[in-house]
């Protein structure tokens, strides 16, 4: 088996609960590249506390026979499920009001509905999705799909502010602007529905 190239599938999976040390390593070595991107976006973790929380995240999926790997729904990403399992670390380490700051402005489209509001906190700031989900979303953009995303949402730029800025059309600006919501809103729904 590759190590760090190796994919996190079903049968590595089986292969990991059967015990085979060798998809062991190679499950921690595929592991350990999206954990470290998933703590680093979070952001004002020191590097001990991101060296703690990675040795935690390991802790967990491996305590009690692999009961967290066990767990795992096997309809979804084992990555979106691994993902959660390093949110819920986080917001243990920090407490949930950490996650106050994470609020999306929702602007209506058509229908009078945002995709974003999807990652508006429905119960106070504790909802299943939170800023590392969310940059888990976002990376799944096209880079130009995310910086249209980041200025208008992130930054209140308005459409006709992006155009300038990036030296585009209003209409093509505002095409992709649509386009790329309703993009963001099938990677939400495949990954968190």
């Amino acid at each position: 088996m590759k190590n760090a190239a190796t994919k996190i599938d079903d049968l590595l999976i089986d292969r990991v609960l059967a015990r085979d040390p060798a998809s062991q390593l190679a499950f921690v070595n595929s592991s350990e590249k999206l954990i470290y991107g998933a703590l680093n976006s979070f952001g004002g973790l020191s590097r001990t506390e991101t060296e703690d929380l990675f040795q935690a995240v390991f802790l967990k999926l491996f305590e009690d026979d692999m009961r967290r790997i066990r767990l795992w729904n096997r309809e979804a990403k084992f990555t979106t499920y691994l993902y959660r399992i390093v949110v819920n670390l986080v917001k243990d380490h920090f407490g949930s009001a950490a996650y106050k700051h994470l609020k999306l402005k929702a602007r209506e489209d058509e229908d009078g509905r945002s995709p974003l509001e999807l990652l508006k906190a429905p119960s106070a700031q504790d909802s299943r999705l939170d800023k590392l989900s969310l940059a888990h979303c976002l990376n799944q953009l096209k880079p130009g799909e995310r910086q249209i995303i980041e200025l208008y949402y992130f930054q209140d730029l308005k459409e006709r502010e992006i155009a300038t800025l990036l030296n585009k059309p209003l209409n093509t600006v505002s095409s992709l602007k649509n386009r790329t919501l309703k993009k963001l809103k099938k990677i939400i729904e495949e990954n968190f529905a």
